[in-house]
């Protein structure tokens, strides 16, 4: 059984085909739990396509990597750390965009997307609540 307390859920969602990849589960929301987010899709997508995304890539007349993918978040703390923009030193091919602060609704497929995960995600009852022996 999961340990009580909150499990934060971060997860990617393909906008057009509504296709979700793994989601990283974690007990804490920070700049770690933020890249593992945004590597594991990115991981996937190498197995699906047996090969690495940057040999998918299109590129410029100069040679260098275009965007493949366009990675949206929310502006939390987490992803405006420069450890996710380091994330891009390592892998050119997605580029990221943070919605705006006070912005709500910006992610409305994200949001649809866990709201349709929400009957799979188990439901475990609160410490105080579970039978005793």
């Amino acid at each position: 059984m999961a340990a009580p307390g909150t499990w934060r859920l971060a997860g990617c969602r393909d906008h057009w085909s509504k296709y979700e990849p793994g989601r990283h589960v974690a007990p804490t929301a920070n700049r770690h739990d933020a890249v593992a987010a945004i590597e594991l899709p990115i991981r996937e997508a190498e197995l699906l396509a047996g090969r690495p995304p940057a040999e998918l890539a299109p590129r410029d007349v100069d040679g260098s990597l275009k965007p493949l993918a366009i990675i949206v978040t929310d502006n939390g703390g987490p992803f405006r750390s420069f450890r996710i923009e380091g994330c891009r030193g390592t892998r050119p091919e997605p580029r990221h965009v943070r919605t705006r602060v006070r912005t709500p609704g910006q992610n409305g497929s994200r949001e649809r997307g866990f709201g349709a995960a929400d009957p799979l995600v188990p439901n475990f009852p609160e410490p105080e609540n579970l039978p005793t022996a």
